[in-house]
C-alpha cells in the first residue's frame, strides 16, 4: 500500500487510491493511541464537516492495523479520518475515490 506522509506520527490510508461501488475496502492505520479506549476511522464525503459521517470503524487500545471495510459506498470522492478516544480530535485523513 502506498504510505502517506512519514512525517505524520499516526497515519490512516486506504490501500488503493480507487475502488468500485461496493467494493470493500482495506483501511490500514498506524501509530494510532494504544492508550486510549475509543480510536475510530470515519467515513466522510470529501470536504463534510466531522459529525457528517458516513460510517466508522472502532479501534480499541490498538495501534497498528489494517481492517477490512464493507462498503456501501456509491461514486464520489471519499475521506477516512482517524480520530482518538471517542471524540472529534482529528488525527490524520487520507481521500480515496469509488468509480
Amino acid at each position: 500500500p502506498a504510505v502517506p506522509d512519514a512525517g505524520t506520527l499516526s497515519r490512516v490510508w486506504a490501500e488503493k487510491a480507487s475502488y468500485s461501488p461496493f467494493e470493500p475496502i482495506v483501511v490500514h492505520f498506524t501509530n494510532a493511541d494504544a492508550l486510549s479506549d475509543i480510536d475510530w476511522v470515519g467515513f466522510f464525503l470529501a470536504g463534510d464537516p466531522h459529525p457528517s459521517y458516513l460510517d466508522l470503524i472502532y479501534q480499541r487500545h490498538v495501534t497498528d492495523r489494517s481492517v477490512t471495510y464493507d462498503a456501501d459506498l456509491a461514486e464520489g470522492v471519499y475521506n477516512m479520518r482517524l480520530f482518538w478516544d471517542d471524540s472529534y480530535t482529528l488525527e490524520p485523513s487520507n481521500v480515496f475515490v469509488v468509480e
